[in-house]
């Protein structure tokens, strides 16, 4: 992050690489790995939030415009023009995944002040506090990696810690266009699928070339079918990405695992460099 809250990526790359480099830090990629698909299983309504990146798009949107409109909210509008513009997600999507949210208590639909015509939407504490959850849990791998000034449990109860870091990230996604899969198409392929992040989570968490991915117990701990675990399996089988092999083992190609390993280094950097520019003591 810089002065003006703009993500530097070649700063945000040469940290990940660096982090790469510590010695903890295959000890934090499973933390991350594990930790965030523990937050994902523990709360039902984050398996709305986190079913594919438009939904984590909606959701952080949403958030992000409670903080700095005017109206608290977010017009229906703002948020199409905000996600449609950059490619996350159809309008028709859009609507769908604020209905779902609305429906699960995740957001609160209420009339403009001033404009009856107008919806205004916003975060509801179900929502806010999930965000909360998410950011606990990853300041945990974080932590091994960085000398943040805080504990995660301390860092994580300051209030509004998770709602300023989602703002950023979503000014940052709408103002630079930025994203933590930026020329990394294996990334969109399995995120932009059902529960295909918490896949690639398991697949990032390899310790090795090969790793067993029982397709049956996966498909029951994501709520999705046998078949839609395959299915992405095949595709990603198909784009030379690693190979299926007897007994439910999948063997990543070399490119795949750095990469999948890079994608994890870049997640906790961009939250570590945050928590170090935010909560850096200030000058006297």
């Amino acid at each position: 992050m810089d002065s003006r809250n703009r993500i530097d990526r070649a700063a945000l790359d040469r940290v990940a690489g660096e982090l790469r480099q510590h010695p903890a830090f295959a000890d934090a990629k499973l933390a991350f790995c594990t930790g965030v698909t523990d937050w994902w299983l523990g709360v039902p309504i984050n398996r709305a939030l986190m079913s594919d990146t438009g939904a984590i798009a909606v959701a952080v949107t949403i958030t992000g415009l409670s903080r700095t409109s005017a109206e608290r909210g977010a017009s229906l509008q703002t948020v199409i023009d905000a996600l449609s513009a950059g490619g996350l997600a159809s309008a028709t999507r859009i609507r769908a995944m604020i209905d779902i949210l609305a429906a699960k208590g995740a957001v609160a639909i209420t009339p403009h002040p001033s404009d009856k015509r107008r919806l205004v939407i916003a975060p509801t504490e179900v929502m806010l506090e999930s965000l909360r959850l998410w950011l606990r849990a990853v300041l945990d791998p974080v932590a091994r990696l960085f000398d943040l000034p805080a504990a995660p449990d301390e860092i994580a109860a300051i209030p509004g810690i998770a709602e300023r870091y989602f703002t950023t990230v979503m000014l940052r996604s709408g103002v630079d266009g930025f994203s933590i899969f930026d020329n990394w198409p294996e990334a969109q392929v399995f995120s932009d699928r059902r529960q295909g992040y918490v896949l690639m989570l398991h697949l990032a968490a390899a310790t090795g070339a090969e790793m067993a991915v029982p397709r049956a117990a996966l498909a029951a701990r994501y709520f999705v079918s046998a078949s839609q675990i395959t299915a992405l399996l095949v595709e990603a089988e198909r784009h030379g990405w690693l190979e299926r092999l007897p007994g439910g083992m999948v063997r990543l190609t070399p490119v795949f695992a750095d990469r999948l390993e890079l994608w994890v280094a870049r997640e906790i950097a961009v939250v570590g460099m945050w928590v170090e520019q935010k909560l850096a003591p200030r000058p006297a």
